[in-house]
């Protein structure tokens, strides 16, 4: 039965799986929609695409309402931007938490080389941070391993 008014089509649904109907009112309640027609009608928004092409073989996407389509992607990419912006903040701050600790492991490295030669080891500039350069055996190995993970 379709009753249609000016932007809308008045349909009603019988669900008759008891589980599916208890699925349906948990997520209701959990993303806390204030009725069934609006989470069906976010359901089908999110899968109707997949429901088709699952039945109908292939990779079609079904016709969207042009200024809703554009509402979609500047809401999608307002998020994409946020994450993105986050996880590259994060990620530079692993990279320079990286290099200090690669700074100060070479420092002790090349303190304890000093040590080990029966050389004393200067307090003030390995306080300067005279001795964090990367040794020598590993700079090879670590310029291997960025060319690697360039390609």
């Amino acid at each position: 039965m379709k009753k249609e008014t000016e932007k809308c089509i008045d349909r009603h649904v019988r669900i008759t799986d008891m589980a599916k109907a208890e699925q349906i009112d948990r997520i209701m309640k959990l993303l806390d929609f204030k009725s069934f027609n609006e989470f069906f009608n976010e359901f089908l928004r999110v899968s109707l695409s997949d429901f088709y092409n699952k039945m109908c073989g292939g990779n079609v996407e079904l016709p969207k309402d042009s200024a809703e389509e554009m509402k979609e992607l500047a809401h999608e990419n307002n998020e994409d931007a946020a994450f993105y912006g986050l996880l590259v903040r994060l990620l530079k701050e692993i990279v320079l938490n990286v290099t200090i600790n690669k700074s100060m492991l070479s420092s002790l490295f090349n303190a304890k080389e000093l040590e080990y030669n029966g050389y004393a080891v200067p307090g003030k500039k390995f306080l300067q941070g005279a001795f964090s350069d990367t040794p020598e055996y590993l700079e090879s190995y670590e310029t291997r391993g960025l060319k690697n993970m360039r390609r």
